[in-house]
């Protein structure tokens, strides 16, 4: 065979064949539709053993009850992500587990419906700051800091005290407070 020949064969090869390392409409279906996308603001959901749970109060219940609203979206990060510092947008947060090492245990954290509360179990719990929730693979960082709140029918805190326990909120010295709600975290009572 030719030189010529083989260049005509080897041309007309190439257009008649697909593209195998260019992108095609199947490999862009399959990336659009990805449901493990990370987003980077979300409404809070936690995982836990009763199932996917959208929070819309976290509530503090201080000598004055102080409440976050998350009904709206807020800063989600994995929690196992490294700390790169300053690099790319999001990555000068500093992980969850550096912010809370050495920090004091504030209280027990319970679920009423869809809302968080803290059940302080310090005598005098010092002003939080801000606020972050650990569950599953991720953290939830709420930009505000609790502000005073009134609820009514919120049950008094004896009543409270004998709902199950979902997880730990701490604070450290910055006075960030930060819950630890894993995901299996409810204990069914027989």
């Amino acid at each position: 065979m030719k030189r010529r020949d083989f260049s005509k064969t080897l041309l007309a090869a190439g257009l008649a064949a697909p593209p195998v390392l260019g992108p095609t409409s199947a490999l862009a279906t399959i990336s659009n539709d990805d449901d493990d996308a990370f987003e980077r603001f979300v409404r809070m959901q936690l995982v836990l053993s009763t199932g996917l749970v959208t929070i819309t109060w976290l509530l503090l219940l201080y000598p004055v009850l102080l409440g976050l609203n998350f009904q709206r979206t807020v800063p989600r990060f994995l929690l196992w992500r490294a700390a790169l510092g300053t690099l790319l947008l999001g990555l000068q947060h500093a992980p969850f587990s550096r912010r809370f090492r050495g920090s004091l245990l504030l209280g027990n954290v319970v679920l009423m419906s869809n809302m968080l509360l803290v059940l302080p179990l310090l005598a005098r719990p010092p002003q939080p700051n801000r606020t972050f929730v650990a569950n599953d693979a991720y953290e939830y960082a709420h930009p505000g800091k609790p502000k005073p709140v009134k609820f009514a029918g919120l049950p008094a805190r004896s009543q409270l005290d004998k709902q199950p326990v979902i997880g730990t909120a701490r604070v450290n010295d910055k006075g960030e407070v930060g819950l630890v709600i894993p995901p299996l975290s409810m204990k069914l009572q027989f």
